[in-house]
């Protein structure tokens, strides 16, 4: 199968469905429920399954397998990720006095040197490895003779359990207030989008339960691994309710976000048994 998001994700989801109609055919499980999440947004936002976790559909949750695809991986653990926009205020003027403006290109660049450094004091997680952060965007200026009044960067930050979303705004704001005090012109900082990290205990029972499923149908063993990538488990963990999530799916996961994903029948076929194996055995069914 072929075509952008054949892996991510549509090939877990079409899984997913597979196993519910199995196990809705053969009257499973005999106790307790399955539940599918099928969402929008999760690639901007997560406004979806933010709007189910507000709604309680996670608050009797026992265990949670996100679709993703994971390489033949299990994956316990995910950063989290937060997008920002940092906006710089100046004053218009002729580039022939350029004394008579604030150039706002000038005070982000500035902006810029300081935010490379801003996260060298935070320690790298036992789980999931060291904070990363890159300013991807900077725009400025509109007309080649003129002093910018304005000019945005934006940037993502890839958070851990350890320095989470909430202290990378913190530490971001700390900067911004601190230039504003310094310079001319202004500063704003505007968080686009916030993916909190995800991190379950790789002892924990599911996990292990999850890789015997797998033995059973797949004969050989899934190995425990780690994501640099947010999901939707970002905002299922803003429920008060705690239970394990982790990310299993078919195919590669090096293929997501390309013009040229593909699945093979046979790995979307075998991911539909996997799927009901893992849910007959955590029900205990036969």
């Amino acid at each position: 199968m072929y075509g952008r998001g054949s892996v991510d994700m549509k090939g877990g989801l079409a899984a997913m469905v597979n196993t519910l109609i199995k196990l809705k055919e053969a009257g499973l499980p005999k106790h307790g429920k399955v539940r599918l999440l099928a969402t929008v947004d999760e690639e901007t936002g997560g406004l979806g399954s933010l709007e189910l976790t507000r709604q309680g559909l996670v608050r009797d949750v026992d265990a949670m397998i996100v679709g993703e695809a994971t390489t033949n991986r299990l994956e316990y653990a995910h950063s989290g990720s937060f997008d920002y926009r940092v906006k710089s205020y100046g004053r218009l003027a002729h580039s022939s006095d350029p004394s008579l403006g604030i150039n706002a290109v000038a005070n982000l660049a500035r902006f810029f040197e300081y935010e490379r450094y801003a996260f060298d004091d935070v320690k790298a997680s036992p789980s999931l490895g060291s904070l990363i952060h890159s300013v991807t965007v900077f725009h400025g200026g509109r007309q080649l003779n003129s002093i910018p009044d304005y000019a945005y960067l934006e940037g993502n930050v890839r958070t851990i359990p350890e320095f989470d979303n909430t202290a990378v705004q913190n530490r971001l704001q700390t900067l911004v207030d601190r230039l504003n005090a310094e310079m001319d012109g202004q500063f704003e900082l505007e968080v686009v989008a916030s993916f909190m990290p995800m991190a379950t205990d790789p002892a924990d029972p599911f996990v292990s339960l999850v890789q015997q499923s797998y033995q059973t149908v797949a004969g050989q063993s899934l190995p425990l691994a780690i994501s640099h990538g947010a999901t939707d488990a970002s905002r299922y963990i803003l429920d008060e309710h705690r239970f394990p999530i982790i990310e299993w799916g078919p195919g590669r996961e090096e293929m997501s976000h390309q013009v040229d994903e593909s699945l093979s029948v046979a790995e979307y076929l075998q991911a539909d048994q996997i799927y009901l194996q893992i849910a007959k055995d955590f029900f205990g069914d036969d």
